[in-house]
């Protein structure tokens, strides 16, 4: 499950995102794999965000500074 939690940022026409993930395996080999590559997974999901966010504020005509911290 993902979930995206938006509020409302501290300036004008801004707002924070938290991302949060949770998987689960049954699996502790599957479980082992998908821990050494989630901060990839993750860090991937962020930025496609961050494209798909620039995308809209490119066509709404806004400020294109997003600051991503992991």
């Amino acid at each position: 499950t993902n979930t995206w939690h938006f509020e409302e940022g501290p300036e004008p026409q801004s707002c924070w995102v938290t991302f949060s993930v949770h998987y689960d395996f049954k699996s502790a080999v599957h479980r082992k794999i998908s821990d050494t590559f989630f901060h990839e997974v993750q860090k991937t999901m962020i930025t496609a965000f961050d494209h798909g966010a620039i995308s809209c504020i490119d066509h709404e005509g806004g400020n294109k500074q997003l600051i991503t911290q992991f």
